[in-house]
């Protein structure tokens, strides 16, 4: 299983998913700015409004497998998660897996930096690949991305929202320099995943051999 997981991070982290978002734009006024999980609802909102335009999914893939399961998300109800929890992977996962992949040796610190990012924020498209081809293009149509100022976050971290019935929703959060903070939102295809707790969650990472901490997030 792990191989195959360390297969798949191989493949995302080409992917241009993960490229430069552009600069972190901070608002004239010294505002408090909107916490992670505010932030991560606006995504979910957007991503959401996107899988229910027929002409956004016309457009974007027309009709056929990959289609039909993104106007099925159109079709939930993500405007109300029933919680949102926090998943930091460890530093010892992410150089494991790197390792894994054949990423290791003489390299910078900012290099390096800059591949664990990479490393974590391909996790759920990891996921999504799991569930096979079509699952990830779906995922992908709706992927969204942001780029702000917060000084919120220490390191990156993985937002998941649940919901009564409709399929979680992810962002990821990678910080950069001056408390830029890029955010990637995408939907979790998978029916049958069971994210519905701290300890479901950290179960389906320690199944991919993934330490991580997981906590509820109420604001």
């Amino acid at each position: 299983m792990k191989k195959i997981i360390t297969a798949l991070l191989c493949i995302y982290m080409s992917m241009a998913l993960w490229g430069c978002a552009g600069p972190a734009r901070e608002d004239a006024a010294e505002t408090k700015a909107p916490s992670l999980r505010e932030t991560g609802l606006e995504l979910i909102e957007l991503m959401a409004e996107m899988a229910a335009s027929d002409d956004y999914v016309d457009m974007a893939v027309g009709n056929n497998a990959v289609g039909d399961i993104v106007r099925e998300i159109g079709n939930e109800d993500h405007s109300l998660p029933n919680a949102v929890y926090s998943v930091t992977v460890s530093r010892d996962s992410v150089d494991e897996l790197m390792e894994m992949a054949g990423i290791s040796g003489n390299m910078s610190e900012e290099l390096r930096a800059y591949l664990e990012q990479r490393v974590t924020g391909s996790l759920i498209s990891t996921v999504n690949g799991m569930e096979g081809a079509e699952s990830l293009a779906a995922a992908n149509i709706c992927t969204v991305e942001k780029t702000f100022v917060n000084k919120e976050p220490a390191m990156d971290v993985i937002y998941i929202y649940t919901y009564e019935e409709a399929r979680p929703a992810s962002v990821s959060f990678r910080v950069g320099d001056a408390n830029a903070v890029t955010a990637t939102g995408s939907f979790i295809i998978s029916e049958d995943l069971l994210l519905s707790s701290e300890e479901a969650i950290k179960a389906f990472f320690e199944s991919m051999g993934l330490d991580v901490e997981v906590k509820e997030v109420t604001d």
